[in-house]
């Protein structure tokens, strides 16, 4: 599943016209296509629905989320060949986080070691 907006929405009990209107919309039918995954909410609109579902975005868009670490992972192997840096380097440790499946990459650095 791409997405779970509307079995949040339906938790919510609220109708598409309802939740068209708190993401700033006129009616449901954009809520329609992006339920039934026809079109891909814009960045805004994906967090004005985590807004009003009080959720992450990575769990209300789990799918997309899946295939956008995936394939953040799989960039980050192939750069991680091309870097001349020891493994030690932070450049190399960060990417090097990007290719596992730890979430610790989104937390922010306080400077000591990450």
């Amino acid at each position: 599943m791409l997405n779970y907006l509307r079995s949040y929405r339906q938790k919510a009990g609220l109708t598409q016209d309802e939740i068209a209107f708190l993401l700033g919309g006129s009616h449901g039918s954009t809520i329609t296509r992006h339920e039934e995954h026809h079109r891909v909410p814009s960045l805004q609109t994906a967090l004005r629905y985590s807004a009003v579902y009080r959720e992450d975005p990575r769990t209300l868009f789990a799918g997309r989320y899946y295939d956008a670490k995936k394939f953040v992972s799989v960039r980050a192997e192939k750069l991680l060949k091309s870097m001349k840096d020891g493994s030690s380097s932070p450049r190399v440790r960060f990417v090097q986080s990007l290719c596992y499946e730890s979430d610790s990459y989104l937390v922010p650095c306080d400077g000591s070691e990450c």
